[in-house]
């Protein structure tokens, strides 16, 4: 109805089958006529992308944040070692 009015918005908003859409309208100026265009997707369609790509920075992160973890845990523990032996030979 808005986008015959002349207005154009994109609105998250239940549909008729009471599942949340991501539609997008605007009215569509042809001479003589009062004509709208109006788009809808599921909004869990629209939004799957960006899940994807959250969980792919999770990941990604995650793993970077472990490789210096990686790294220094051997170096510890060698270290460790070395000074039990020197504690126990002296």
């Amino acid at each position: 109805m808005q986008a015959l009015e002349g207005k154009d918005s994109v609105l998250i908003f239940e549909d008729y089958r009471k599942i949340k859409v991501l539609s997008s309208f605007s009215p569509v100026h042809v001479p003589d006529n009062n004509w709208a265009i109006l788009a809808e997707i599921d909004l869990n369609e629209a939004m799957t992308p960006l899940s994807s790509i959250r969980n792919n920075i999770f990941l990604v992160s995650t793993i970077i944040s472990c490789f210096p973890v990686s790294i220094c845990i051997p170096g510890l523990t060698e270290n460790h070692l070395a000074y039990i032996q020197i504690k126990r030979s002296q």
